[in-house]
């Protein structure tokens, strides 16, 4: 979900020209970048602790 709120969702109304859309800025690819790096990060670490979880 992290994934979508903050990497996809933007690039997506930028592509599509919705009115309300982030303008691309270098700080606007800046962020989306870092979200998707968070949201990276949270799923590996949860791949890390589910993988641990026996049946």
């Amino acid at each position: 979900m992290t994934a979508v709120i903050g990497f996809v969702a933007p690039i997506t109304a930028m592509s599509f020209g919705i009115a309300n859309a982030p303008v691309l800025r270098p700080a606007t690819a800046f962020f989306a970048a870092i979200w998707l790096c968070a949201a990276t990060g949270l799923h590996w670490i949860g791949r890390r602790v589910l993988r641990g979880i026996g049946p």
